[in-house]
């Protein structure tokens, strides 16, 4: 099971096209889901039903130059039958070979708001689903190893987020062989 999740911001223009192509072709995901595709939802699926020809995708239009999501998989190796909801795409999925069938929620959190987003999406039960991904990008740093550059500033809502973690039994998964995006 090959999984990508990635913050693109933004899908206009050719080089930013061919670099998600190559990560593509590179990583053979059977399952991608991008954040902040700013786009709108039309374009958006154009432009993967010719990178990934075969594969089934749904996305959600940014709104001006914030958002924007798609899901999409491989019809072969997995099975997916998706829904729009307020918090995003809500994927239940089961891939080749597994029995476990997966909750997954792709989604865009507001710049501003996001406490109020994220509190409405557990109020909502989205996050009690069984076996649950959730692929949200936050634009949030909860510790200052995930900061570049010389702005090296905990994100003022981290506090709130660290505990909602711990509320609702969630993993904050950092990436094991690269640095923040």
């Amino acid at each position: 099971m090959k999984i990508l999740s990635l913050n693109v911001r933004g899908l206009g223009g050719s080089a930013k096209q061919k670099s998600l192509h190559h990560l593509l072709v590179s990583f053979s995901p059977e399952l991608i889901l991008l954040q902040e595709t700013i786009s709108s939802t039309y374009p958006t699926l154009l432009a993967f039903s010719k990178l990934r020809p075969g594969w089934e995708f749904c996305a959600i239009g940014s709104k001006g130059l914030l958002g924007g999501i798609l899901s999409g998989w491989n019809p072969l190796r997995v099975r997916c039958k998706d829904f729009k909801t307020l918090a995003g795409i809500l994927l239940k999925a089961r891939f080749r070979g597994s029995h476990t069938s997966l909750s997954i929620l792709n989604c865009y959190g507001p710049y501003l708001n996001r406490d109020v987003f994220s509190n409405s999406a557990a109020r909502g039960g989205l996050l009690f689903l069984p076996n649950l991904i959730l692929a949200e990008e936050l634009n949030l740093t909860l510790n200052v190893s995930e900061i570049w550059g010389s702005k090296a500033q905990i994100d003022p809502l981290a506090p709130f987020f660290t505990q909602l973690f711990a509320d609702y039994n969630l993993v904050d998964v950092a990436p094991s062989c690269a640095g923040p995006t």
